[in-house]
């Protein structure tokens, strides 16, 4: 103890001696720890927590089309329902399309954000409603 406290008394003389150096140690040491910080805020909530309210978020995975330059191509209604009857490896697929909504009475719409998805999505997450219902038996067969 008695050797890092000589140590610490010896590193703070010679950063007052240099009183540029210190400033610019101390300034890079801050910014570095911020940009850290920054970066683990951002990058969190989409890696380590990427469905909060979703009971088993880590076994769900997302199949996407991809042309061979790698650019996305939407999967087609055909394609999914090839997916939900044939594959084996996976209990439930679903599918989901982002769109914009137009929302209320001509001419006061509103554009918001929604997704178009299919029957068993809400199961698939297991998440229920917070008012209202999910789809009815009828309203699953994703016609």
């Amino acid at each position: 103890m008695n050797t890092f406290l000589r140590d610490l008394r010896y590193g703070f003389r010679a950063l007052m001696r240099d009183p540029g150096f210190a400033a610019v140690a101390v300034l890079t040491i801050g910014i570095g720890i911020g940009a850290s910080t920054t970066i683990f805020s951002w990058l969190r909530p989409m890696l380590l927590n990427p469905l909060p309210g979703a009971t088993q978020a880590e076994r769900v995975v997302a199949i996407e089309n991809m042309a061979p330059d790698g650019e996305p191509i939407t999967t087609s209604y055909l394609d999914f329902r090839d997916f939900r009857d044939n594959l084996k490896l996976v209990n439930s697929v679903t599918a989901r399309v982002g769109n914009v909504f137009s929302v209320g009475d001509p001419p006061d719409t509103t554009q918001v954000w929604g997704e178009m998805v299919s029957g068993g999505f809400f199961d698939m997450l297991g998440i229920q409603p917070g008012a209202g219902r999910f789809f009815s038996g009828a309203e699953r067969d994703d016609a």
